[in-house]
């Protein structure tokens, strides 16, 4: 991959570097290409798996129960906004 289409990467991602920073992202993203493609060439004859053990699944079954109402959920909270929990903005 070429330094300019790692910047055109890296702007889209908000990320800058400088030159001497993507001279080494380069030699690494290629580095890393080719070791990817060398795994790709190798040839592996394995089943695949979907669970590595043959025990049954132990999850419970779904009831429905009564939960704590509005109130009792937010009594104790240090701010509540038009009854439920109210907490700072951090992203806009």
């Amino acid at each position: 991959m070429k330094k300019e289409e790692i910047r055109h990467i890296a702007e889209i991602s908000k990320l800058y570097f400088t030159d001497e920073e993507l001279d080494g992202i380069v030699k690494d993203f290629s580095d890393t290409m080719d070791l990817i493609d060398k795994i790709k060439e190798s040839k592996i004859q394995c089943d695949p798996t979907f669970h590595t053990n043959k025990l049954p699944n132990r999850l419970r079954d779904d009831e429905v129960r009564p939960s704590l109402d509005r109130d009792d959920a937010t009594r104790n909270a240090d701010s509540v906004k038009y009854g439920y929990f109210e907490i700072i903005k951090f992203v806009e």
